[in-house]
């Protein structure tokens, strides 16, 4: 994760389940945090990857 990008604070809902999941790992928002970077780090290049595939099968590019 990169320190020096600017952040924001933004609202999530989550189902109490994927919380008590996250807090396995550790308790408190900085665990939290770091948890979510991380995962949307790891998500974002598949989904875009994603739906370029779709875009192309669509025939739009």
């Amino acid at each position: 994760m990169n320190k020096s990008l600017k952040s924001r604070i933004i609202e999530v809902t989550l189902p109490e389940e994927t919380i008590q999941l996250m807090d396995t790992l550790g308790k408190g928002s900085s665990v939290r945090n770091a948890l979510i970077q991380e995962a949307v780090e790891f998500y974002l290049p598949y989904k875009q990857r994603e739906n370029l595939r779709q875009s192309i099968q669509e025939g739009a590019i």
